[in-house]
């Protein structure tokens, strides 16, 4: 390797560094936002688990991107030795007791992201009646999630073992659960149109609108960094570790952005009251036929 060749490589990995750095730093700030904007909206209503969920993510979420980010800079030295290789890097750095606290806190947090997930189905129907696919999906990946973060724990000896067989689960359920919520509103969206085209109120269905827009905009972000992360992973680039915490970030501002449409939908109605049930809707298309 000539020396011209090595600097342009290190210039390279610098510059490559601070892009993931500041992305990563960027997702984070608009993570705050939306917490701050979600704690303001939601004065009114009272403390439930499900902010308490919200705010433990952000915090796992914040110290698994810290300690990664320690490490990283730590072991930057000696990656720039040794090739680029996903294990080498991590091989470097000595300390046993920190890799597993990486693995934990990054087990854990994709754990309660599935579990908000699960309930995120839940908030985008405004469910009455319980409706089987809505739960199974939901419930069946978080029982793999769990089963593999144990697997993964049992038997992992890097941060890196993680990705599999996690994100590329995650990635196919979350496309397969978003697909389906936005195609069951678009449903409801239909049935509304017609009974309201009397009274030409436009404005009850522009909520369902926003919503499928910003599910499938939310999906879209977390699968474009998932999918940059995992093909670094596979190709073994060591630059994977700097994607991974805009990754993490991302999928925690996924569901975010979920959250804070529902809520914004909700303040806006006109009427000030929650959009119809699907199990109401459902009934009242049933009965005019």
């Amino acid at each position: 390797m000539t020396p011209e060749f090595a600097d342009n490589l290190v210039r390279s990995r610098e510059l490559f560094e601070r892009i993931g750095v500041t992305i990563s730093m960027l997702f984070y700030g608009i993570n705050v936002c939306l917490l701050i904007q979600l704690t303001t909206a939601s004065k009114g209503i009272k403390f439930n688990w499900m902010k308490v969920v919200t705010y433990t993510t952000f915090i796992l979420a914040s110290l698994f991107q810290s300690l990664l980010s320690y490490v990283t800079i730590v072991s930057s030295i000696h990656t720039l030795e040794t090739p680029d290789d996903s294990a080498v890097w991590f091989g470097s750095y000595k300390s046993r007791s920190i890799q597993l606290i990486i693995i934990g806190i990054g087990v854990l947090n994709s754990w309660i992201l599935d579990s908000c997930m699960l309930y995120q189905c839940f908030i985008v129907y405004s469910i009455r009646r319980v409706e089987l696919w809505i739960t199974g999906l939901p419930v069946l990946f978080l029982l793999s999630s769990i089963g593999s973060g144990a697997y993964l724990i049992a038997i992992s000896r890097g941060v890196q073992v993680q990705a599999l067989p996690h994100f590329p689960l995650c990635l196919s359920t979350k496309l397969v659960v978003t697909s389906l919520i936005a195609f069951k509103l678009l449903q409801q969206r239909r049935i509304m149109q017609r009974m309201i085209q009397v009274e030409n109120r436009k404005e009850l269905i522009r909520p369902y609108t926003s919503l499928i827009r910003v599910l499938i905009t939310s999906y879209a972000l977390y699968s474009t960094f998932a999918v940059l992360f995992l093909g670094l992973y596979l190709l073994k680039v060591g630059a994977w570790r700097i994607v991974l915490p805009s990754v993490v970030q991302a999928g925690l501002m996924s569901h975010l952005l979920v959250r804070f449409q529902v809520l914004r939908n909700r303040h806006d109605e006109p009427s000030n009251e929650p959009l119809p049930s699907f199990s109401t809707m459902d009934s009242t298309s049933t009965s005019s036929h």
